[in-house]
């Protein structure tokens, strides 16, 4: 499962541009200042903030549970495709999966970016 801290939420403010902080500090209900320390590491995400942030990013925590039912959806529908629905589909995937914008960073990929820039 995906760690919702300050590293999770500055990969993800990145990519939304100048005035993104003080959104979310907004949605959080939370004054600026409380915003700037958790993103320098001196006040940690409280738990009840988990659920604000994650509905800010428009995303989920990623559990085993519903993995599976995702992937097995997937697979349900992949496996009534005949030879040639199957090769599309792959060529597909793999068109989308070279979309950075719908690919989900990694955790590693994130922690090596954010080691670049320090």
């Amino acid at each position: 499962m995906e760690n919702i801290d300050r590293h999770w939420i500055k990969v993800r403010l990145a990519r939304m541009g100048r005035g993104a902080q003080a959104r979310l500090a907004d949605h959080l209900g939370i004054d600026p200042n409380k915003m700037s320390k958790i993103m320098s590491g001196t006040r940690e995400i409280q738990q009840d903030e988990i659920p604000k942030v994650l509905s800010f990013f428009n995303a989920r925590i990623v559990t085993h549970d519903n993995l599976d039912q995702d992937l097995e959806t997937l697979l349900r529908g992949a496996s009534k495709l005949n030879s040639d629905g199957k090769r599309l589909l792959q060529r597909q995937l793999n068109e989308l999966l070279e979309t950075p914008s719908l690919v989900q960073p990694s955790e590693s990929s994130s922690r090596d970016k954010q080691s670049d820039s320090d």
